[in-house]
C-alpha cells in the first residue's frame, strides 16, 4: 500500500493486545479533546447526522444493526472516566442502544418537517456526559409508514469524519442482513481503538518524539498570529460559538480546469484548491506567510482503514508568499508544504501546541484560525456534522431504504472560517462554515465569491505574478461591491415607493376614514 509516496510496511502493523484492564490510556487526540471538554462542558463536541429514510422501514432491524456495529467497534461502548485526575477509556461489555421512536404522524403534514428540524437541532447541541456515557445516541422520527428520519450523534472523542463512512457502509450491510436475510460477510476487526491508543503512546516517545518535535519547531518558527479576516459588528441571538453556513458550488467547467492545471503542474488537485484558498486569505492579510489548518486522516496503517475512532489530525499548513511568486511557483511551494506535513502527521496538534507554547486565548485556536478540507463522499459522507450545512444532495442506500441528508443548523463553530468541499466528478459542493458571532452572512457570501474568483484567476493564468492576481481580484471585488451597492439601493427605493403608495394617517381624527392601497 502506498499513500502519497510513503510505503506502509509490515513494520507499521499495530499489535492486538490481550488487554483485560478496565482502564486504558486515551490516545493523544482523545486527551486533547477531553481537556477541552473539561474547560467547556456545555459544548456538544458531537458529530450529528440527520437522515431521511424513504421506504418500508423495520425499526427492530435498524436497532439490531446499530447494536451489531457497537459490538464490532469497542470504541462505541467506551466512556471516559477519571482516576487520580487522569482520564482513561473504560469499555463496556454491553452493546445495547436505546433507539427512541418519536411518532410525528399525528401532526399536520405541513408541520412535520418543522418539528424534525427542531428535534434534530436540539439533539445536535445536547452535550454528552463523558464519565457516564453512552457517547452515541440515536432517535427514529416517524412521519408516515414509509417516511422516517434517523438521527444519530457520536461524540467526537470516539469518532471522526472517516469513521462516518465506515458506519454508513456497515449500517447498510447489517440492515440488509437483518431486514432481508442477506449474509453477513464482514471479517472480525484485527485490532480495536484501545490497541491503537496504547501503540501510539509507546510509539511517540524518545528519539521518534524528539524528531517529530524538531520538525514542527523548524516548520513553525517565527510564526506570527494573524487575523486574516476583519471581524464584523454582528448581533447573534443564538449564543456563543454558533456556526453559520453558506453553501458553495464549483461547477464542472471550473473543476475540470483546476484538475487539468494540477496534472500539468504535477501537483495534486487538493494543492490547486488549497493554493486558491490561501491566495484569497492573503488578499485580505497581505502577509509573507499564510497558515491554515487542514485535516490529515492519520490512518497510514492498513488495519485502521475500516475502524471507527478518533484518528484525524488537523494540522497547520504553512506556505510562503514572499518574493511575489507566480501561481506555478506558489503551487510548488504549497505542494512541498503538504508533503512535508503528510510525512509528519502522526504527532497530534495538542502535543505540538504543548511543546511550542504559542500565545493562547481561551476563545481562540492556537496556530491557525481558518481551515480548508477536500473530502470524498465515500470516506466522509455529507450526512454528518459539517455536511449538514453543505446542502450536498448525496443519496445513499441502507438496505432497501433510500437515505437522503437533511440540512440542520445549530452546530458549534470550531474555527473562524472552515471550508469543506466534497469532491465529485460533475461538480464540487460544500460549505463555508463560520463563527456567526464574528462575521455576517453578507461578508461570507462575498468570501465565497472571492474564493471562486481567485480559483478561476489562478487556473486561467498560472504564470501570473501574485501582485497581478491581487490587482485583478481587487478590480473584480470593486465591481462586485458596486453591483451589490446598486442592488441594495434598488431594494431601498422599492421599499420607499411601496411605502409612498400606502396612505398612512399620522393623526387620525373622528370621522376621517383612512384607506390602505397597494
Amino acid at each position: 500500500m502506498r499513500e502519497r509516496g510513503r510505503s506502509v510496511t509490515q513494520v507499521d502493523r499495530i499489535p492486538r493486545l490481550d488487554n483485560c484492564a478496565n482502564l486504558i490510556p486515551l490516545s493523544f487526540n482523545q486527551e486533547g479533546l477531553w481537556f477541552l471538554n473539561q474547560l467547556f462542558p456545555d459544548r456538544a463536541y458531537g458529530i450529528p447526522g440527520c437522515i431521511r429514510l424513504d421506504g418500508k422501514l423495520d425499526p427492530e432491524a435498524l436497532r439490531n444493526s446499530l447494536e451489531a456495529i457497537i459490538g464490532r467497534h469497542a470504541i462505541l461502548r467506551t466512556k471516559m472516566v477519571s482516576t487520580g485526575g487522569r482520564p482513561f477509556q473504560s469499555i463496556s461489555d454491553s452493546n445495547d442502544i436505546s433507539l427512541d421512536v418519536v411518532d410525528l404522524e399525528a401532526l399536520p403534514v405541513s408541520s412535520r418537517m418543522e418539528q424534525v428540524i427542531e428535534i434534530a437541532t436540539l439533539d445536535g447541541v445536547e452535550p454528552f456526559n463523558l464519565e457516564k456515557g453512552p457517547l452515541i445516541r440515536a432517535k427514529l422520527l416517524r412521519l408516515s409508514s414509509e417516511d422516517h428520519v434517523f438521527l444519530i450523534n457520536l461524540h467526537h472523542i470516539i469518532a471522526d469524519g472517516w469513521s462516518m463512512g465506515v458506519l454508513m457502509r456497515e449500517l447498510d450491510h447489517f440492515y440488509s442482513h437483518y431486514s432481508q436475510n442477506h449474509p453477513t460477510t464482514l471479517k472480525t476487526l484485527p485490532i480495536q481503538y484501545s490497541d491503537y491508543s496504547e501503540w501510539q503512546r509507546d510509539r511517540l516517545q524518545g528519539e521518534r518524539l524528539d524528531r517529530e518535535l524538531k520538525f514542527w519547531e523548524k516548520y513553525l518558527e517565527r510564526l506570527s498570529d494573524v487575523d486574516a479576516l476583519a471581524t464584523d459588528e454582528v448581533t447573534n441571538e443564538r449564543g456563543e460559538n454558533t456556526a453559520g453556513h453558506c453553501p458553495i458550488t464549483i461547477w464542472e467547467q471550473s473543476s475540470n480546469a483546476a484538475r487539468e492545471l494540477a496534472r500539468q503542474a504535477n501537483v495534486t488537485f487538493f494543492v490547486v484548491l488549497c493554493s486558491a484558498y490561501q491566495c484569497f486569505l492573503n488578499f485580505h492579510a497581505r502577509q509573507p506567510d499564510v497558515v491554515i489548518g487542514s485535516s490529515f486522516a492519520n490512518r497510514q496503517q492498513p488495519d485502521l482503514e475500516d475502524m471507527i475512532g478518533f484518528f484525524v489530525n488537523t494540522l497547520p499548513l504553512r506556505t510562503s508568499f514572499a518574493g511575489n511568486p507566480t501561481m506555478r511557483e506558489l503551487l510548488r511551494r504549497t505542494q512541498r508544504s503538504v508533503l512535508a506535513v503528510h510525512e509528519h502527521q502522526e504527532l497530534p496538534l495538542a502535543r505540538i501546541v504543548q511543546h511550542l507554547r504559542p500565545t493562547r486565548s481561551s476563545e481562540r485556536n492556537p496556530l491557525f484560525q481558518v481551515v480548508f478540507d477536500l473530502l470524498t463522499p465515500d470516506r466522509n459522507p455529507a450526512v454528518f456534522g459539517y455536511g449538514l450545512g453543505a446542502q450536498v444532495a448525496e443519496r445513499r442506500q441502507i438496505g432497501n431504504l433510500t437515505a437522503t441528508p437533511i440540512k440542520v443548523d445549530g452546530s458549534d463553530a470550531r474555527f473562524d472560517l472552515a471550508v469543506f468541499l466534497w469532491d465529485s466528478p460533475s461538480a464540487m459542493a460544500g460549505v463555508f462554515e463560520y463563527d456567526a458571532n464574528r462575521f455576517s452572512l453578507s461578508s461570507v457570501k462575498k468570501w465565497v465569491w472571492q474564493f471562486q474568483s481567485t480559483l478561476d484567476l489562478l487556473v486561467d493564468s498560472p504564470d501570473m505574478k501574485l501582485q497581478d492576481l491581487y490587482e485583478r481580484l481587487g478590480a473584480k471585488d470593486r465591481h462586485y461591491s458596486y453591483q451589490n451597492r446598486d442592488t441594495y439601493t434598488n431594494r431601498a427605493r422599492q421599499k420607499l415607493t411601496l411605502a409612498k403608495r400606502k396612505a398612512v394617517p399620522l393623526t387620525p381624527t373622528p370621522g376621517n376614514k383612512t384607506t390602505s392601497e397597494g
